[in-house]
């Protein structure tokens, strides 16, 4: 029979399939305030300084060569310095004397404009001078009609023919002369002809567009009359029968 003291004094035997126990802890306190926390300076980690690292060269393309290339051969310039400025020639280039300069010039370049595009002036041409440059007899008249005058300006010689321009205000009577070698009045430059007779040959006197015209055969030259302004018949007639021969030959 064991002894019942002795059973409870004995520790108890440990159970080795089990696990081992742990003493009991104590519970913390209710509400346990925290502790203080004081703030501490941070701390940045120091790093070692950093180095770049090297880079490959880039390989140089052809555009490169061929731009050094250019600015290689390319040539160089020197500028010259500038020469010295002339005090007097400096104190003449004040703007007075520019303005004055200038407008000279400008003066002598519409001088020379105007004289460079001045129209010729039209040389006078008389009778006598057209019966100079004829082969044949020119006829002109000793008297004008009434009114009319001889247009100088007008007046020339042009492929072998004789051109004079008689005026009366409104009124114009066209004289053209030529050489002729046959001894037939030709009518054709007139309509409705009638037969006129004057003291240096045949003569017609009719129309042309309407307008007084006549046809003249003084020897061996042809003479055309026309007009234009209402020249009447009797003017008309009164010139041809005061044509004269005024050349020399």
């Amino acid at each position: 029979m064991d002894d019942f003291r002795r059973r409870y004094d004995e520790p108890a035997r440990r159970d080795y399939g089990m696990p081992p126990q742990r003493p009991p802890q104590p519970e913390p306190p209710a509400h346990q305030p925290a502790p203080p926390h004081h703030h501490q300076p941070e701390h940045h980690p120091q790093h070692p300084p950093h180095h770049p690292v090297p880079q490959p060269a880039p390989v140089p393309r052809i555009d490169d060569f061929q731009a050094q290339a250019i600015q290689h051969h390319r040539p160089v310039h020197h500028q010259a310095p500038p020469p010295p400025k002339d005090p007097i020639f400096s104190r003449l280039l004040t703007p007075k004397i520019i303005k004055i300069t200038a407008g000279v010039a400008v003066i002598l370049v519409a001088v020379f404009f105007f004289m460079s595009h001045k129209p010729a002036k039209t040389p006078a041409v008389l009778p006598a001078d057209l019966a100079k440059q004829a082969s044949f007899s020119v006829y002109y008249p000793a008297s004008l009609p009434d009114g009319f005058s001889y247009d100088k300006s007008i007046s020339t010689f042009a492929n072998n023919q004789a051109y004079y321009l008689l005026n009366k205000g409104t009124e114009h009577i066209v004289v053209r002369e030529q050489a002729w070698s046959s001894d037939k009045l030709d009518t054709s430059s007139i309509t409705s002809p009638v037969d006129l007779q004057t003291p240096i040959g045949k003569a017609a006197i009719g129309t042309n567009t309407g307008q007084t015209a006549a046809v003249v055969l003084a020897k061996t030259t042809l003479i055309n009359l026309t007009s234009n302004g209402s020249v009447s018949t009797d003017e008309m007639t009164t010139l041809i029968n005061g044509l004269k021969d005024i050349s020399s030959h």
